[in-house]
């Protein structure tokens, strides 16, 4: 999922053990990333899609697989590249 907005949508630590976005509507609530030090990461809160028609849709959670990475000049890094 990619989503443009504001920069306080979304927001990450220096070291990318954590991140928190809270995109605008059609989206409601938060998902937290967080990195474990087991080298697992979690994917989890409140963050839903409204759609028409029906109830919201959760977006967290262990159905969902997470990522987080740098981009930069150089392409992507990973944590610890």
């Amino acid at each position: 999922m990619f989503e443009l907005g504001e920069n306080r949508t979304f927001s990450y630590d220096e070291s990318l053990t954590e991140a928190v976005v809270s995109p605008p509507a059609p989206f409601g609530g938060k998902g937290v990333f967080r990195r474990k030090p087991d080298a697992g990461v979690s994917w989890a809160g409140s963050l839903s899609v409204a759609l028409p028609g029906v109830a919201p849709i959760s977006l967290v959670g262990p159905r969902f697989r997470a990522r987080l990475y740098r981009h930069g000049a150089n392409g992507i890094t990973k944590p610890g590249a």
